[in-house]
Order: C-alpha cells, then sequence, then structure tokens
C-alpha cells in the first residue's frame, strides 16, 4: 500500500514483476484479485477491491521496498475496516 492508502493493479503488478519477473501479468492479477480458499479448495473472491481505503494496525503486514517505493503486504485478515 503506497503512502495514500491505496495500490492500484497496475501498481501491484509492476511491483510485482521487480520481485518475481518470472510470473506471467495473468498471474500477477490473479493473485490481486483472489484470496485464500475455503474448505471445499474454492477460491474465496477478496472484500476489497482496487481503489478501496481500508485501515489496519500499525503492527500489520509486511514492508517491502521496490525501488524508491515502500509497499505493505497485508492478508485481509489484518484490515480492520474499508472507508
Amino acid at each position: 500500500v503506497n503512502n495514500d492508502g491505496v495500490v492500484s493493479l497496475d501498481e501491484f503488478i509492476s511491483a510485482y514483476q521487480k520481485i518475481d519477473p518470472d510470473l506471467s501479468e495473468d498471474h500477477m492479477k490473479h493473485m490481486f484479485e483472489e484470496a485464500d480458499v475455503n474448505d471445499k479448495g474454492e477460491r474465496i473472491p477478496l472484500s476489497v477491491k482496487e481503489g478501496d481505503r481500508v485501515v489496519f494496525s500499525s503492527y500489520a503486514g509486511d514492508e517491502i521496498k521496490v525501488g524508491d517505493q515502500t509497499y505493505l503486504l497485508l492478508r485481509e485478515s489484518d484490515i480492520l475496516a474499508t472507508l
């Protein structure tokens, strides 16, 4: 998440390409749009969407730095509220 609390699909793909350049853009889009699987092995869509602003605790997630930009990778369970 960048400083304004929003990450777009394009920003996610751009950042992830620097982390793992071997992944296809389609795979990264799938990662962006989908969350975990349920007990039946079915993918559970994320409840947050591109452009949502979210609130999370100060200890949530893991920061990664890509170039000059710092991103915070969160699990959806770390999100306290969507504004």
